[in-house]
């Protein structure tokens, strides 16, 4: 994903229709069930999700989902081998 210069100088989005709209719904979910950001992080996100167009918003959300989905996975394998007992 990469920001443009003009998103820096000029954030605002222009055209606000029902894809936008659904499209920056759906980041901000993603942003709130991250298992991996912090409050501080997601507010950070969040508002990252207002300077992205319709196609960047797409991409870090699955970006988002895809990081949560490699730690959901991670602990499933720890899960796996971690002992059940102490041995005495």
């Amino acid at each position: 994903m990469q920001i443009t210069p003009q998103q820096t100088i000029n954030p605002g989005v222009i055209e606000y229709d029902e894809k936008r709209r659904n499209a920056l719904e759906r980041f901000k979910q993603a942003v709130k069930r991250a298992g991996f950001l912090n409050d501080s992080e997601r507010g950070n996100w969040t508002t990252l999700g207002y300077l992205l167009t319709t196609e960047q918003l797409t991409q870090a959300e699955d970006l988002i989902l895809d990081e949560d989905m490699r730690r959901l996975r991670t602990r499933e394998q720890l899960e796996k081998i971690k002992p059940t007992k102490e041995s005495d």
